[in-house]
């Protein structure tokens, strides 16, 4: 399905990797609901601080685990393009990297996992 709807996609499309890095494997990030729950609220605020509507966005994304660290790829665009292309601001980006690091260490199921594992 995807696949048909990106063959006649002639629009401006952008994407994103989110890798946490070690703290990503400290706190086990390895189930995309997880994933989600963490990226959803941040990823729209980023959208809102650059311009995009976010009910204007389609969405994709998937894990990636072939390399030392499990990450996010993300890939969207928008559902009526409103623009050529653009670059999202720097400061929005880093404030969205310190959103996802805070999420990622201070999640409660990460928390009750890592409590959990600890005994195992």
């Amino acid at each position: 399905v995807l696949k048909r709807e990106f063959k006649n996609l002639k629009q401006t499309c952008w994407d994103l990797v989110i890798n946490p890095g070690d703290l990503g494997l400290e706190n086990n990030m390895l189930h995309k609901n997880k994933w989600h729950e963490i990226i959803k609220p941040y990823f729209e605020k980023l959208l809102i601080a650059n311009g995009f509507d976010p009910k204007n966005i389609n969405c994709f994304y998937a894990m990636d685990g072939n390399t030392q660290y499990p990450h996010v790829e993300l890939f969207f665009y928008e559902k009526e393009p409103t623009r050529v292309k653009g670059n999202f601001k720097l400061e929005t980006l880093n404030i969205f990297k310190g959103q996802i690091a805070n999420a990622i260490g201070n999640s409660d199921f990460v928390n009750k996992l890592n409590d959990l594992t600890k005994d195992v």
